[in-house]
């Protein structure tokens, strides 16, 4: 037995999600997207040509949910 791979997955912070649904992730991102953007939008930022690390990941966290819709069907 590899305990160091047992310990590692023990400890791994994503382990807990192995058991989430993917619609209850879903839902989170979707929440954190919406948070995130009513954030910056306050400070003005244009969501399009900003390349600010809130605005990025705003981007590519709608690409993921976008996908996950687009596999979803």
């Amino acid at each position: 037995k590899n305990y160091e791979c047992v310990w590692l997955n023990s400890t791994d912070e994503f382990n807990g999600l192995a058991g989430t649904s993917m619609g209850f992730l879903y839902r989170a991102l979707t929440f954190g997207i919406d948070y995130v953007d009513g954030r910056k939008a306050p400070a003005k930022h244009d969501g399009q040509s900003c390349e600010c690390e809130s605005c990025e990941w705003v981007k590519d966290a709608r690409h993921v949910a976008h996908e996950y819709i687009k596999s979803a069907t």
